[in-house]
């Protein structure tokens, strides 16, 4: 180093001898491991990658991710870390279930033939579909419905509750309104979304068919992945030209 002076208040400037900083990057140069040291000797990590759901079509992000755990493991592998990658692929969830019995039940077979990937997508977003359907008018509206009208009744009896003459108490109350008011209506716009979705099923005649007569599609499922999960010959067969 050459100097370093006092440059104003807060600041020092240093100036280094062109010397020094080449004297450094040759001392670099000759050590197979550019001066980084081995900080991680004895440790391990382990680098889970993008893991994509292999049921649907794979997208730009999935490549992004996996691209920058590529990049971690290369740079903890460096340090000296014990480094294992996984980039898990391999899935025998709902998601084949629903498949399997779009295939066994709606599958356009000259479609399959040209192109795969988007009829396997298309009958996974159809049973997915018709799975919600059923589940959103047995289960989940009666539920929202019951969320209502409880969140109603708390809030009625917030607004009519006796004046506070504590102003701390006053405070607690306005405050306990005000989040029962916004849960309300945060339900109320989740049950009108709701509506929305299974309006959509019944105004298209085809789905509505197609609801009406698999009206216990979650259930069954459920069974094919079951059978899945069971290693059932015809089901793991599938599964793998899948």
């Amino acid at each position: 180093m050459a100097t370093a002076d006092i440059a104003g208040p807060g600041f020092i400037n240093f100036r280094i001898q062109p010397e020094a900083y080449a004297a450094r990057a040759a001392a670099l140069l000759r050590d197979e491991r550019l001066g980084v040291p081995a900080t991680g000797t004895g440790k391990t990590v382990i680098v889970d990658f993008s893991a994509p759901n292999v049921a649907k079509p794979m997208h730009v992000g999935h490549i992004r991710s996996t691209v920058i755990g590529d990049a971690l493991y290369r740079i903890l592998k460096f340090l000296g870390h014990r480094t294992i990658s996984d980039n898990h692929l391999g899935d025998w969830g709902t998601q084949f279930g629903m498949i399997i019995y779009g295939f066994k039940h709606f599958v356009d077979r000259e479609a399959l033939a040209r192109k795969p990937v988007p009829e396997l997508t298309r009958l996974y977003k159809l049973v997915n579909s018709l799975v919600e359907y059923h589940e959103a008018r047995s289960e989940k509206v009666p539920a929202l419905q019951k969320r209502i009208a409880d969140l109603e009744q708390q809030t009625a009896q917030l607004r009519d509750a006796p004046p506070a003459a504590n102003p701390k108490d006053a405070k607690q109350v306005a405050s306990r309104l005000k989040k029962s008011e916004t849960q309300l209506a945060e339900v109320r716009a989740e049950l009108e979304a709701l509506f929305g979705k299974i309006d959509e099923i019944d105004r298209d005649s085809q789905l509505s068919r197609l609801a009406a007569e698999h009206p216990d599609i979650g259930k069954r499922v459920l069974m094919e992945t079951a059978l899945l999960h069971g290693r059932d010959p015809h089901h793991v067969e599938l599964w793998r030209q899948f």
